[in-house]
C-alpha cells in the first residue's frame, strides 16, 4: 500500500498535462473572444465610416445642387435683363447696366438664402420679383454709391418689400 498523499509519478504526470491542457484550452478561448472583439470593433468602424462617407456626399449634393439652382437664377436674372431707364436723369445713365445686374443678381441670392427650399414656381416668380425690385431700388436711390451699397442692399429690399406690402393692403 502506498502513504496516503503521495501519487503515483505516472498520475502526477497525467494531473499535470490536463491542467497544461486546460490553461491551453483557456488561453485558446481568450484569444477567439479577443480576435471576436477586435472584428467587431473593426466593423463597426468600417460601419460609421460608411455611414460618414455617405452623409459627406449626401451634403456635397445636396450642397451641389444648391449652387446649381442658385447659379441656374443668376443666369435666367441675367437673361432676363435690365428694365430700361427711360429718363436718363442725374447719376442714372446705360453704363450702369452691368451694375445693375450684378446687383440683381444679389438680390436673387438674398431671396434664395432666405428660403432654401424653393419650388421652382417660387423660383420663376422671384425672378419677376427681382427684376421689379432692382428697377425700384434704382429709381429710388439718391446716387450711384447708394445704390450700389451691398451692405444696405437686404435693408432696402426689406423696407421696400414692407412699402408694398402696405399698399396693396
Amino acid at each position: 500500500m502506498q502513504p496516503i498523499g503521495i501519487q503515483p509519478a505516472a498520475q502526477q504526470q497525467q494531473e499535470q498535462q490536463a491542467a497544461m491542457q486546460q490553461q491551453q484550452a483557456q488561453r485558446a478561448q481568450r484569444q477567439r473572444a479577443a480576435m471576436q472583439q477586435q472584428q467587431q470593433t473593426q466593423q463597426q468602424e468600417q460601419a460609421a465610416m460608411q455611414a460618414a462617407t455617405q452623409q459627406h456626399q449626401q451634403q456635397m449634393q445636396r450642397q451641389r445642387a444648391a449652387m446649381q439652382q442658385q447659379a441656374a437664377v443668376a443666369a435666367t436674372v441675367l437673361q432676363a435683363g435690365i428694365l430700361d431707364v427711360h429718363v436718363v436723369d442725374g447719376w442714372r445713365s446705360n453704363a450702369d447696366i452691368p451694375l445693375r445686374r450684378t446687383i440683381m443678381v444679389k438680390i436673387a441670392d438674398l431671396f434664395l438664402q432666405h428660403q432654401r427650399n424653393a419650388t421652382s414656381k417660387w423660383l420663376n416668380h422671384v425672378l419677376h420679383v427681382v427684376k421689379k425690385m432692382e428697377h425700384s431700388l434704382y429709381r429710388s436711390a439718391e446716387s450711384r454709391t447708394a445704390y450700389a451699397d451691398i451692405s444696405t442692399l437686404w435693408e432696402r429690399v426689406r423696407a421696400k418689400a414692407l412699402r408694398v406690402t402696405r399698399q396693396v393692403q
